[in-house]
């Protein structure tokens, strides 16, 4: 009986680990936009890729409403949806420089 509710918790210590990493990656994007001088705009799924963002295995990116990162590490914030199997979790990235997201909707 308590193997399945062991699997679950498992499951969800490892999606939430997962979950902070992604976020970790971006949490820095203003300050290596800043850094190299180089603006950036978070558009669609490819741009995650350019963005050096590594997604764990499974997970897929939606952008609700792009990322606009300027040379000068200024964040436009914006809304993302990261999705894993069943399990769904849509982050707001606060301006100016996109730290410390909130979630918006957990599954």
């Amino acid at each position: 009986m308590a193997l399945p509710n062991l699997n679950r918790l498992y499951q969800s210590v490892t999606r939430n680990m997962e979950l902070k990493k992604i976020n970790n990656q971006i949490s820095v994007l203003s300050y290596r936009a800043y850094q190299q001088r180089k603006a950036m705009r978070i558009t669609s799924p490819a741009d995650v890729e350019n963005a050096e963002i590594e997604l764990p295995a499974d997970w897929r990116v939606e952008i609700l409403n792009p990322i606009t990162i300027s040379s000068m590490g200024f964040c436009s914030g914006g809304i993302l949806l990261f999705e894993k199997l069943e399990a769904r979790y849509t982050y707001e990235y606060p301006a100016p420089h996109c730290r410390s997201p909130s979630i918006v909707s957990p599954p």
